[in-house]
């Protein structure tokens, strides 16, 4: 008998941080436009350091989710 597993995958926090906003953003807990709480509240509601909370939010940053704007704070991209 032969059992077939599914690979174990390996994550990082800033992994399963940029999850959980993928998935607010695609239930629509977040909209285009929205501004996410400050780093320091998320970093809290998600019991991570801030390190890893920057981490995440520069990452979707990268990718065109996140825009950052100096003084304003951090917002779903319209686009």
């Amino acid at each position: 008998m032969v059992l077939s597993f599914k690979k174990i995958e390996r994550s990082t926090i800033t992994e399963d941080i940029i999850e959980q906003l993928r998935e607010k953003i695609l239930f629509g807990e977040i909209k285009p436009g929205d501004k996410l709480p400050p780093e320091r509240v998320l970093a809290e509601s998600l019991s991570v350091a801030r390190t890893s909370d920057r981490e995440a939010i520069r990452a979707m940053q990268y990718m065109g989710i996140l825009e950052v704007r100096c003084g304003e704070g951090t917002f779903l991209s319209e686009n």
